[in-house]
């Protein structure tokens, strides 16, 4: 197991903290929105956990599906809806510090309106702002969304958490349906396309399929994930990303 990886199995108490501990959660003020009975879905690794008891300074839950507790992983609601500001303060930090470093592309995460794509684009400026569609929220106003912006990047992995794992393939397809009405929209697809190859040298043949299906849809770009972040072989996940996209390209 790698390190700061826990497994947390059915039954089990674990806690996170407001301050300290090997565990807490971003942005801080989340700590404060979450209540007595909340069920949290944590990571990718099938985490499920309610909200047993709430302190001033620490949540105490229980496991009710094992899974790995993981550093630097999303955590939903699963019950209600929260809202929280879509810019931290950390974010604007490092917006400023990259518009002095001169980058020029900004991607948003948990784009849900046209009216987080406004304000975006006045923090941005003239940069390239690049929106993530990942929530219901989204889904739901596909049509404003797309209209309203040029880029966007599809984010399976955090969408599956949204709506049902089945229709995330249908909502693909909605929104390269829409993109395509418009001849400046870029479209890229972000998610483990070669999850397998994370801890394996080869992928499946529904993997290679998956890639060569969102070249068909015209993807502005394919995107990696925990592959070459935490995989064992990040090299030739990227060599055969590329193998694939060639012979898709020969074909036309």
């Amino acid at each position: 197991m790698r390190s700061n990886t826990f497994k947390i199995t059915k039954g089990k108490a674990f806690y996170l903290y407001k301050d300290k501990g090997n565990f807490k959660l971003y942005p801080d003020e989340i700590f404060n929105i979450l209540r007595k009975k909340d069920v949290l879905d944590i990571g990718f690794n099938n985490l499920v956990a309610k909200v047993e008891k709430k302190t001033n300074q620490k949540i105490s839950l229980k496991c009710i599906s094992t899974g790995l507790l993981e550093n630097n992983k999303g955590v939903y609601v699963k019950n209600r809806n929260i809202k929280i500001n879509y810019l931290t303060k950390k974010d604007e930090k490092a917006i400023k510090l990259a518009k002095n470093l001169n980058i020029k592309n900004f991607a948003l995460s948990f784009t849900n309106s046209t009216d987080d794509i406004r304000k975006f684009k006045k923090v941005i400026g003239n940069s390239r702002g690049i929106y993530k569609i990942e929530t219901k929220k989204a889904v739901l106003s596909l049509k404003e969304l797309i209209k309203s912006a040029d880029n966007f990047l599809i984010d399976r992995g955090d969408l599956s958490k949204e709506i049902k794992l089945e229709y995330v393939p249908l909502v693909q397809r909605k929104i390269f349906k829409i993109a395509n009405k418009y001849k400046s929209k870029k479209i890229a697809i972000a998610t483990n396309f070669l999850e397998s190859m994370i801890e394996k040298p080869f992928p499946t043949r529904a993997e290679v399929n998956d890639i060569f299906n969102a070249c068909e849809m015209k993807a502005s770009g394919l995107v990696l994930a925990a592959e070459t972040a935490i995989g064992k072989y990040p090299k030739e996940c990227v060599l055969l990303l590329k193998s694939i996209i060639r012979v898709f390209n020969k074909t036309r």
